[in-house]
């Protein structure tokens, strides 16, 4: 027995590329400078009330603004057409965006283990206080 089945792709866009996303360019804008806000409140008060939890967490949004900011960047080069030098056009910058974010993620995580290793043998006192007020603030 034989099976036809037709299917209806009822949307606008190119589904040639390998580099593929609903983002448009303008909401990876604003996410990634609201992020940036996030990261920036967040180190300042980490750094004040010497939280590790806020500084870990400040570390974290790093990772999402480096994401976000090489999503976008590869977002916008993939737009471009291929020519002699990049015969497969520019949509790799996905793949190299996705690599560097992994890399940042492994890095980081390491320091943070290091720093959570370090301040249970040697603690340091922290301001409660920052950490709450950043808390309610993001």
């Amino acid at each position: 027995m034989s099976h036809s089945h037709t299917h209806d792709h009822d949307h606008d866009h190119d589904h040639s590329g390998l580099f593929h996303t609903h983002a448009p360019a303008g909401k990876m804008k604003q996410a990634f400078f609201l992020a940036m806000i996030i990261l920036v409140a967040e180190l300042i008060f980490g750094l004040i009330s010497n939280s590790l939890a806020l500084l870990a967490d400040a570390w974290h949004m790093a990772t999402d603004v480096l994401a976000i900011g090489l999503s976008w960047y590869a977002l916008v080069q993939a737009k471009k057409p291929a020519n002699r030098y990049m015969t497969f056009g520019y949509e790799r910058a996905g793949i190299l965006a996705a690599a560097v974010n992994g890399l940042t993620l492994v890095l980081i995580t390491i320091w943070i283990l290091y720093s959570a290793v370090t301040r249970l043998m040697i603690p340091s006192p922290f301001m409660g206080l920052g950490c709450l007020s950043v808390r309610v603030l993001v």
